[in-house]
């Protein structure tokens, strides 16, 4: 079944590696039957599927080896991380838009490659145009995170997907924007400037609310909504909101230069923006460890997950400013257990405490009595 899928983590984290493939190009793409890719979907198996051959050759003229390029192909055309699609209505076309990252291999770099088509719906439906880019990427490099992000929101504003797509287990969810651009020294800012934060935070998979003033965020009650929150520079009047949301355990980042272009602000928003998502939604790095007897350790949630699970701070031995006598036991939902144990190898539901003032305050504690 088609689908639109429109999300900068997933791309980043789902890259492709390559593998053993057929020799031919063509031959490559069309042996896999089952793919779900749009791309696949709208043809059919009197479609002319030549075309293939063409936008290998893009690949290897972009400088790719043939063997790079034809897997770079199959893996686009057929198993796509990202894809949009959308009606000309008038000229009755499709176009369409897949893109994958290849995982680097050797001395070379990984790979966007993106695949743009036009289909007529023709009997059988025919590819009227087509176009194969391929881009270097350094998944380690955040910068390139960024540029990534920056040409998906490009996507996100040309093909206008119907819905957020939901980011990976662990990533956040829910994105606030607090202060007004136009009342805070920048220049340059759009009527309708909120669509361009929307946009960025939607490729992130991220729901938006903008709070121009204090007043608004308090209404919203954003403190208890947000996963993470931007506040613009300039705006005043914010810390009383901004302790709230840190203590409610949510990540508030700063930036932005007053008598800036509105388009640096954007700037500075997505440079902190993506590298905390990606951060968030990215496997714990370091391998579970044993909670030690008489051991307390403090975890700040850190974004809520749509998975099954919470995600948490590597942990301290600080309380919030609550102080450990106002830490009782937890009796919520299982995520936050389920989080604890992909911490800790011994973790038990007797462990797991919180401060009494949550959901106002976002910090847990892990607590192993003395044996």
């Amino acid at each position: 079944m088609m689908r639109e899928a429109c999300n900068v983590i997933s791309l980043l984290l789902d890259a492709r590696s390559p593998g053993a493939i057929a020799e031919n190009p063509v031959a490559a793409v069309l042996a896999e039957t089952r793919s779900p890719a749009p791309l696949r979907q709208m043809l059919e198996k009197r479609s002319d599927t030549a075309f293939f051959g063409d936008l290998h050759k893009s690949l290897v003229d972009d400088g790719l080896t043939a063997v790079a390029a034809t897997h770079a192909l199959a893996a686009v055309t057929n198993w796509p991380v990202l894809s949009v699609l959308r009606s000309l209505t008038e000229l009755r076309r499709t176009e369409l838009l897949q893109a994958v990252i290849v995982e680097p291999t050797g001395e070379d770099p990984g790979q966007l490659v993106v695949v743009t088509a036009t289909l007529e719906p023709s009997k059988p439906p025919k590819t009227e145009k087509a176009a194969a880019t391929v881009l270097p990427v350094d998944l380690k490099d955040e910068s390139d995170w960024v540029a990534v992000a920056v040409q998906v929101e490009e996507w996100w504003l040309s093909y206008g997907p119907k819905s957020v797509t939901i980011p990976p287990a662990g990533a956040p969810r829910t994105f606030g924007l607090l202060g007004d651009p136009a009342t805070s020294g920048y220049r340059n800012v759009p009527g309708g400037w909120t669509s361009r934060i929307t946009a960025m935070a939607a490729v992130l998979g991220m729901t938006t609310f903008v709070a121009p003033t204090p007043a608004h965020a308090k209404a919203q009650s954003l403190h208890q909504r947000l996963d993470v929150a931007f506040m613009v520079n300039g705006a005043v009047g914010w810390a009383e909101q901004c302790e709230r949301l840190t203590a409610a355990g949510k990540k508030v980042l700063k930036g932005g230069q007053p008598g800036t272009p509105f388009n640096e602000l954007l700037m500075a928003v997505r440079d902190t923006l993506v590298p905390f998502a990606f951060a968030a939604a990215r496997p714990i790095a370091h391998a579970p460890r044993e909670l030690l007897p008489g051991q307390c350790v403090y975890h700040r949630k850190i974004a809520n997950s749509g998975g099954a699970y919470d995600s948490f701070g590597e942990g301290s031995t600080s309380p919030c400013k609550h102080g450990a006598g106002a830490f009782v036991r937890f009796s919520g939902t299982d995520k936050a257990l389920k989080g604890m144990q992909r911490i800790y190898t011994n973790f038990e539901g007797s462990m797991l405490y919180h401060c009494r003032k949550f959901p106002n305050c976002g910090m847990y504690c892990a607590s192993r009595g003395a044996d």
